[in-house]
């Protein structure tokens, strides 16, 4: 088992896991992408109402920069997945 930690949006939380081992992983993916996918999950509604200054999301662009590796989520999900399975078997030959 591997623990995995989802979050991590905030220098608090991104020093607090990485100075107790974590792997770092940052996850880029373009503004209309995401807003793509907010709607497909959440609705229109939803979407629109987001708050991309908001606190837990204003410091993410440059936490990503400092992660161990990065993940392209402009893809599919089969080149996500792809990439997962690089980074894991990467991680786990450490």
């Amino acid at each position: 088992t591997i623990p995995i930690i989802v979050g991590g949006r905030t220098f608090k939380d991104f020093d607090y896991w990485t100075s107790r081992g974590f792997l770092a992983l940052g996850i880029e993916v373009s503004k209309d992408n995401r807003m793509s996918r907010l709607i497909t999950r959440d609705g229109a509604e939803v979407a629109n109402n987001s708050d991309s200054g908001h606190n837990t999301e204003k410091d993410v662009a440059e936490i990503v920069k400092k992660t161990d590796a990065v993940v392209d989520n402009n893809g599919t999900l089969e080149s996500l997945k792809i990439q997962a399975d690089a980074i894991l078997e990467k991680f786990l030959q450490a």
